[in-house]
């Protein structure tokens, strides 16, 4: 029998997400295949083919996160009525148990999945799993690569100094830093780095980029090459090897990430 029950998953999830939706997963596979439940009618709606949604909040429709302290009963419940939903009519797809009463003293039929259909719920839930924790891996991977990364900006450096400056004014306070970037030759290069409301992250050099100019400018890309602008100006020049090296610290080190 084809096993129309997929959980579908997002190209990429935060830490937090995997980790949550790997517990919902595993709770799900140890309750399967004895859970037990009765049709309360609360099944109306069409769960479809328990599809996540996005930052975990919802493993599936109708399937809560630790927000409603997982609830293991609510979260299997939900997953025999999407199986409910797939496969049309209790009796296809469950057995009955036992008649009891539910919570209004209603006699009512209890379900158990039946084998056939409980192993589809575990295989979605383990290749679910497996795309989750795929994406874990990925995920540390990049910080590995991003952590070596910074080591390697800092090695390509000797010191750097920073110094908070706060400026006043009627609105509020606002801060910025000034960097001094000492280079492996000795050479010294000072920057200064601010935030600026409704536009961003901006490293000023705090010397003239040419003889004649004011102190300042940004670096922009030029046929992927880095260069000085200044304002009224255009491009002035290329950065040097020094000025790459102290430039590209400051935005990898900076306070403003």
């Amino acid at each position: 029998m084809e096993n129309k029950i997929k959980i579908e998953l997002q190209s990429e999830y935060s830490e937090y997400d995997i980790e949550l939706m790997i517990k919902v997963i595993n709770r799900i596979c140890n309750r399967i295949e004895t859970f037990e439940f009765y049709d309360d009618g609360y099944y109306s709606e069409s769960w479809g083919s328990i599809t996540c949604a996005s930052r975990g909040y919802y493993l599936t429709q109708g399937i809560p996160d630790d927000g409603y302290l997982m609830d293991t009963y609510f979260i299997v419940k939900r997953v025999c009525a999407a199986v409910y939903d797939l496969f049309g009519n209790w009796e296809s797809v469950a057995d009955v148990i036992k008649e009891d009463l539910d919570r209004y003293n209603s006699k009512v039929k209890f379900y158990r999945l039946k084998p056939e259909y409980a192993e589809m719920v575990k295989d979605a839930c383990k290749n679910a799993r497996i795309e989750l924790e795929n994406q874990k891996a990925e995920i540390n991977k990049k910080q590995e690569e991003k952590k070596a990364y910074i080591e390697s900006v800092k090695n390509s450096i000797k010191e750097m100094k920073t110094t908070k400056e706060v400026t006043k004014d009627k609105n509020n306070d606002s801060s910025e830093y000034l960097h001094e970037i000492t280079l492996h030759n000795g050479n010294k290069l000072l920057f200064r780095e601010r935030y600026i409301p409704d536009f961003g992250r901006v490293v000023n050099p705090c010397y003239s980029v040419k003889e004649g100019l004011e102190p300042g400018g940004l670096v922009t890309k030029e046929n992927g090459i880095s260069m000085w602008e200044k304002t009224g100006e255009g491009i002035i020049r290329p950065l040097t090897d020094d000025e790459n090296i102290a430039f590209n610290a400051v935005h990898v080190l900076g306070c403003f990430k």
